[in-house]
């Protein structure tokens, strides 16, 4: 007797989000997709681990990184380079235009990895000048007082002015969108409104929990369990990318890679899509990549995450 299969109105309309998604052009290039049980992302320069910045979920808290060259151990060529995953590129500009010219010696594509909110005309040219591809500015509200509430800072308008000159110039830009349940489910899916009608990808991604973390961000109001859910994220997913469609905005919206990849793994494997969770919970972060030491990057010194009190701009929003 064959076994018959019901499928829920929701499943097939999960496993029809899937498989029309898209992961990001930041992923291109990442060596993590030839291995999704174990994924190592592409090559990173690192510069700092300061920044003006103090999320409540971030990582750069819970580990220490050294200045240098991120890579695998095996890998030859390097097609993508990212600074910087660890701290602000922006407080070390020097460095910051050295670590793009190593990049560009390698023949890579170079993606900077910044909060957005130091970002000025002449950031931007310099960038342009020197080849950048990509710049990831990561904002995860369209509120500016929850934004402050999640950054510990008061730049939201600033962030918002350097996605503006970003979007205006050659540079692929990318707004680098963390979705936190409980915390910035409403904010967030208002984020196409207030952006720049030429943003190139709105970039989610789930967020990722360190068991360390964990009561803190209850006490924040994080939802953990919603936050695993695939179901959850697919579902918001979903609904930022019709936003964008409704505003008329030419922003792709875009998952990770290797999340999307091994959810279309799953679906080939027949799957059900509304009960799987996301394998989010870790211990600490973990740099799994050799470093090869930068001696034009060793001068700066990497402490203990601290943020920069530097005096911040108000404005109207």
């Amino acid at each position: 007797m064959k076994r018959i299969k019901i499928i829920s109105e929701e499943e097939k309309k999960l496993r029809k989000i899937v498989k029309k998604a898209s992961y990001s052009k930041h992923c291109i290039g990442c060596d993590g997709l030839k291995n999704l049980e174990n994924p190592l992302h592409h090559p990173s320069i690192e510069i700092t681990q300061k920044c003006n910045h103090n999320c409540f979920f971030c990582y750069s808290k819970l580990t220490k990184v050294k200045p240098g060259l991120y890579k695998a151990k095996k890998q030859r060529k390097i097609k993508s380079v990212t600074i910087s995953q660890y701290g602000e590129p922006l407080l070390e500009k020097e460095k910051l235009e050295k670590a793009i010219a190593i990049a560009k010696d390698f023949g890579a594509r170079v993606d900077i990895q910044t909060n957005g909110s130091l970002i000025t005309k002449d950031t931007v040219n310099m960038m342009e000048k020197l080849g950048v591809d990509m710049i990831m500015i990561s904002l995860n509200s369209s509120s500016r007082e929850e934004h402050e509430l999640i950054t510990g800072a008061d730049t939201f308008c600033k962030v918002l002015e350097g996605i503006e000159l970003c979007s205006s110039s050659s540079i692929y830009t990318v707004v680098r969108s963390i979705y936190i349940p409980g915390v910035n489910d409403k904010s967030l899916i208002d984020l196409p409104r207030i952006l720049a009608a030429n943003v190139d990808e709105i970039f989610l991604q789930p967020l990722t929990i360190y068991r360390s973390q964990i009561q803190q961000l209850k006490t924040r109001g994080v939802d953990i369990n919603r936050s695993i859910e695939v179901k959850e994220f697919c579902l918001f997913y979903e609904e930022l990318k019709v936003r964008c469609s409704n505003l008329g905005l030419k922003a792709k919206v875009t998952m990770p890679a290797c999340l999307l990849l091994n959810l279309k793994k799953m679906l080939k494997h027949k799957a059900f899509l509304s009960f799987l969770e996301r394998k989010s919970l870790v211990e600490f972060p973990e740099i799994k990549r050799e470093l090869i030491p930068l001696p034009e990057l060793e001068s700066t010194c990497c402490k203990d995450h601290v943020p920069c009190q530097e005096n911040q701009e108000s404005c109207q929003q």
